[in-house]
């Protein structure tokens, strides 16, 4: 399996930008305080919003309408599965 996209050579390599590192390092400092806990961390969010000075919309939710999905039976959907996996992570 593939976890990470390739570069256009095929290789791993990333490029290193001093921003995004920065911009990780603060949301992982920022994750750690609540112990990466996403309900704490979106109440402290909106604890935040109405002192940030940016304007805050409030949507209402919308419905989507019911898919239906149709699968393939057992024996096709496993061979299928397995092509497209080893054409993407080649």
């Amino acid at each position: 399996s593939c976890l990470y996209a390739r570069g256009i050579e095929g290789n791993l390599n990333m490029y290193k930008d001093d921003i995004i590192e920065e911009v990780r390092a603060a949301r992982e400092a920022y994750a750690r305080r609540f112990n990466y806990d996403i309900d704490a961390i979106i109440k402290d969010v909106q604890k935040r919003e109405p002192h940030s000075g940016h304007p805050v919309v409030r949507l209402k939710a919308r419905r989507i309408k019911p898919v239906k999905i149709e699968f393939l039976p057992d024996d096709e959907s496993e061979t299928n599965n397995k092509d497209a996996d080893a054409s993407i992570c080649k």
